[in-house]
């Protein structure tokens, strides 16, 4: 037996086969008008090759288009953005793996986190 049957996913109490991408870059382009057919584009390959589940972040919290650019102060462009990158995944069936923070610089970072706590911490707080 191959150690890929081994595991069964489900969903809703059906079988649920996970094949997926990862688009780092959903929310930035959803959060410009001009630039969502992107998200949408992406989204129809992706179905169109039967993909069920992508994987994107959902913060920014640096950078020129942060999604937080303070303790609780929100940018609301980018707000609309992973709104519609969520609301367009479900016209394509496609499941949502939202990344909360990483490890890296990019898009802030846990650096950029722990810079706008109110204690300071040790770089390696998270």
């Amino acid at each position: 037996m191959s150690c890929c049957l081994k595991y069964k996913h489900e969903m809703n109490g059906h079988p649920f086969y996970i094949n997926g991408f990862t688009a780092y870059w959903l929310m930035l382009m959803a959060s410009n008008p001009s630039t969502r057919y992107l998200v949408t584009n992406a989204y129809q390959q992706a179905a169109a090759n039967g993909l069920t589940v992508a994987r994107t972040v959902a913060y920014s919290d640096g950078g020129s288009h942060p999604l937080q650019y303070a303790p609780g102060q929100y940018n609301k462009q980018m707000f609309q953005g992973l709104d519609f990158v969520i609301s367009e995944a479900g016209k394509y069936a496609i499941k949502l793996i939202l990344t909360l923070s990483n490890h890296w610089d990019d898009y802030g970072g846990k650096k950029a986190v722990c810079g706008m706590g109110t204690e300071s911490r040790p770089a390696n707080f998270l």
